[in-house]
């Protein structure tokens, strides 16, 4: 639990070095090591690829949301996630990026729509709107980089096909993806933005089956950008 204190964000600093860490616990950095080590199987902590800096992992708050209120754009996007789902009739979910990875940190289920399986939560930002929707409003340098650490990962992801991909995101605003995140299910997704412009979460949600009628979608759609501007709103942002 000290370790985990240890690595909290602290004014503008959210990541350590182990080294950091053994200064502020007083401990051999060795011990350090091993502890991170443990707690990063568990994505308890999440070591960046670029930095070699360790954080504390979204997974925390998948594991019980003890860190809900720590995510800016939670508490206001909760009710307005209600209602979408609601008025959708389908699962909504908000999911953040860590990493080359999105991960959903809530979902709210419609009456006839279940929550999505937890195994599901945690994907690689090529994989699913709202995870391409993340990518896509990144500054032009962090883009870059998480996108060559996904081709690493897959050689099978095309750098031309996504960029392009990317582009067409980011130019309408939304995505939309079939059987990516779950299988037989269209996933449409639309960033939220702060109040210094920046893409801190993406709101989608879930329709069961694959080949769904164009006006569906983009009634669909409609009410997911009306969702997110909603909260980004909230958070300051100015249209």
């Amino acid at each position: 639990m000290e370790l985990l204190e240890a690595i909290q964000p602290e004014n503008d600093k959210e990541e350590w070095s182990a080294t950091e860490i053994s200064r502020k616990l007083n401990i051999p950095v060795q011990t350090v090591h091993r502890l991170l080590s443990s707690l990063s199987e568990a994505r308890l902590v999440y070591k960046s690829k670029e930095t070699k800096k360790f954080r504390l992992s979204f997974s925390i708050i998948q594991m019980g949301y003890a860190l809900r209120n720590s995510l800016a754009a939670y508490p206001c996007s909760l009710p307005i996630m209600e209602k979408l789902a609601q008025k959708t009739n389908h699962c909504v979910c908000l999911s953040v990026l860590e990493g080359t990875e999105g991960i959903i940190v809530d979902t709210v289920a419609s009456k006839t729509a279940q929550i999505i399986e937890p195994e599901l939560m945690r994907n690689p930002l090529h994989i699913g709107s709202a995870n391409k929707v993340l990518l896509a409003h990144l500054p032009l340098s962090l883009k870059e980089k998480l996108i060559n650490s996904l081709l690493k990962d897959d050689n099978n992801l095309s750098k031309e096909g996504l960029e392009s991909e990317l582009k067409t995101i980011k130019k309408h605003g939304f995505s939309i993806t079939v059987g990516e995140i779950k299988e037989g299910f269209t996933e449409i997704a639309v960033p939220i933005f702060s109040w210094e412009e920046k893409t801190v979460a993406a709101i989608s949600v879930l329709i069961s089956g694959r080949n769904v009628k164009n006006h569906i979608l983009e009634e669909t759609a409609i009410s997911i950008v009306q969702a997110a501007e909603e909260i980004s709103l909230e958070l300051g942002w100015y249209k």
